[in-house]
């Protein structure tokens, strides 16, 4: 066999020598070069193409003219958000509808649905639909229909329920609580004038001085940033000149040049804080004053009437007290701990006597 025979082993310059021999290669054909790979544009979504949209758009119109008198203007735009023109004088009324609960739940779904882009959501939507649409032609499916029409309708009821209750308390939480004056001011601050003190204190005024309190805190890290930026720009300038390296940056006007728009805003923010001292240091108005008094006569009153009724309460407790229970002398009552009477002699000794072993 070919394998068995052994292959002559050659010398380096026999290896060189064969090395050098030309290598026979198959002559191939000449071919075309490869055309370039074009990337095809975008494919026309299932949503978007006319295959799908048409069919689609006729379930919706035979679905609404099985369940209902179609208005103007639904039978195109399923999901238009949009009320109906109202009927004209002169027009006839249309029927009820027979399955009204099952019409709203349609128009809903379909409200819900339309910007679905899954087909295979979509797929078994329609499916669904179209079973629908062949229950409504069918005379034999109106139990069926009926059915469907008191789920729908408890639904309904469920929802508008929720609704309400949802509309309650939101109602309640919007609702202001009832504040009135105390007789008295708050402490003047930066934040807030003479104001009279609220029970309870209302959130907006809360929230108000929350804010401004940080808009002053901003205000005054601003009004340092600034100072810091006119050293460094001074320090940088006077080094240069130092230096002697001139050149267009320097106009010579000096600090005139950079110096004003930062100092114009550092003024702002003065003017701000004078602003915030007026206000502080402002006095309430004779209005206010008045109201606020008559709010502290008031206060005083209440407190009168209380403290009268708290001691008359404390009269009659005490006059009990030294009634006693009913039945007792007047008098024999003794408020307190009564101490516990002691036996006579004769007694105890006796006592003891009976007690020895």
């Amino acid at each position: 066999m070919a394998s068995s025979i052994p292959f002559p082993k050659l010398s380096r310059t026999a290896a060189r020598a064969v090395s050098r021999i030309p290598t026979l290669r198959p002559a191939l054909p000449p071919h075309a070069a490869r055309a370039e790979w074009v990337r095809g544009g975008p494919a026309t979504p299932f949503f978007r193409d006319e295959a799908h949209t048409r069919p689609t758009r006729g379930l919706y119109r035979a679905l609404l003219r099985r369940l209902g008198p179609v208005r103007s203007g639904e039978g195109c735009t399923p999901a238009s958000p949009s009320p109906p023109a109202p009927p004209s004088p002169s027009q006839a009324p249309s029927p009820p509808p027979p399955y009204p609960h099952t019409l709203a739940a349609l128009r809903a779904a379909w409200r819900h649905r339309r910007k679905w882009v899954s087909p295979r959501n979509t797929r078994v939507f329609l499916e669904s639909q179209y079973a629908l649409l062949s229950d409504l032609r069918s005379a034999c499916a109106a139990a069926r229909l009926q059915q469907a029409e008191e789920q729908h309708a408890a639904e309904a009821e469920r929802r508008a329920a929720l609704a309400a209750q949802a509309a309650a308390e939101a109602a309640a939480r919007a609702a202001p609580a009832h504040t009135h004056l105390t007789g008295s001011f708050m402490l003047r601050s930066p934040f807030h004038g003479p104001m009279p003190r609220l029970r309870p204190q209302p959130l907006g005024f809360s929230m108000m001085v929350k804010a401004r309190r940080v808009r002053r805190e901003r205000l005054f890290d601003k009004r340092l940033a600034l100072i810091a930026t006119n050293e460094l720009m001074r320090d940088e300038l006077a080094f240069w000149r130092d230096l002697r390296l001139g050149g267009e940056w320097d106009s010579g006007l000096g600090m005139a040049a950079w110096h004003a728009e930062a100092n114009r805003a550092i003024a702002a923010i003065d003017d701000n804080y004078k602003m915030q001292g007026r206000r502080a240091a402002s006095d309430p108005s004779d209005y206010l004053v008045a109201r606020v008094r008559q709010a502290r006569r008031k206060r005083t009153q209440v407190l009168q009437v209380r403290a009268a009724a708290r001691k008359e309460r404390q009269a009659s407790e005490t006059d009990e007290e030294r009634k006693g229970p009913p039945g007792w002398p007047r008098g024999s009552h003794r408020r307190g701990k009564t101490r516990a009477r002691r036996s006579p002699p004769s007694q105890r000794l006796q006592e003891e006597g009976e007690g020895r072993p």
